[in-house]
């Protein structure tokens, strides 16, 4: 659909319109970024592996969601590692930020309906390898199941 302008004071703004609709019809841009699903998130698009690597060197891991359309205050992707509480064993709740090497980038896209964070870890030390690292996808919404990932180090 394109417009025309009349006059002067609406060229500019129509100008941008057709730029837009031009942007959408093309595909670039979609009316709705986020999806519809019948059952809700957190539907994962980037599911993390264990990787290979050697001392000193840097890993990357990925997690990322997508939650469909609705509320988006409700929801969460994030790293956590593993913690020995008394009475309760080993928890995956540790915050792995604490060590300054483990850095946890977290980011959203189309209007927070997918959600991801990326876990980098610098300059690997022996302790680093075959540590348990969680990525958890999680709605507080009660019939959405939190999905949790475990991803490990490994010396080649």
């Amino acid at each position: 659909m394109m417009i025309n302008a009349d006059n002067k004071a609406s060229s500019k703004f129509l100008y941008l319109f057709n730029f837009l609709v031009s942007l959408v019809s093309a595909g670039v841009l979609s009316e709705r970024d986020c999806k519809e699903y019948p059952i809700g998130g957190p539907h994962p698009t980037k599911i993390p592996d264990s990787r290979f690597a050697d001392v000193g060197d840097t890993v990357e891991f990925q997690c990322e969601a997508d939650f469909g359309c609705g509320d988006s205050s409700t929801r969460y992707v994030g790293w956590m590692g593993d913690v020995t509480i008394e009475g309760y064993g080993v928890q995956p709740i540790g915050d792995l930020t604490e060590d300054p090497r483990y850095k946890i980038t977290e980011y959203s896209r189309n209007g927070r309906s997918v959600l991801g964070a990326t876990l980098t870890i610098k300059d690997l030390k022996p302790s680093d390898f075959n540590k348990n690292l969680h990525c958890f996808m999680a709605s507080a919404q009660i019939d959405y199941p939190t999905k949790q990932y475990t991803v490990k180090v490994l010396r080649r």
